[in-house]
């Protein structure tokens, strides 16, 4: 084999490879992201009565805002203390949802 055809195949299997983990990776990002909105919009159902506005709101947040409602989302028990502050939550998500559209 020439010179030129080694370095033609080991160029073409380094481009190959780059273009696989760029695939590949940018395939796992978006799994991720699918899998954030469908637990937010689970943990809406749960803890927050299928709020109809917290639900469509999922589609227009980006990934690192759904996580951080996802944290918020997960602290929220059902005990006393804890229900009033889930009210505080639910008034202040409402109030920017309104403040949105």
């Amino acid at each position: 084999m020439k010179k030129t055809m080694k370095y033609a195949l080991g160029t073409a299997a380094i481009l190959g490879t780059v273009a696989v983990i760029k695939i590949t990776k940018k395939g796992v990002e978006k799994t991720t992201e699918s899998i954030n909105k469908l637990k937010f919009k689970l943990l809406v159902r749960d803890k927050l009565n299928d709020n109809p506005g917290l639900l469509d709101l999922a589609d227009d947040l980006a990934d690192d805002e759904i996580r951080v409602l996802i944290d918020v989302l997960e602290r929220l028990d059902d005990n006393k203390h804890e229900e009033h502050f889930g009210a505080a939550v639910k008034s202040k998500i409402a109030s920017a949802i309104a403040g949105k559209q």
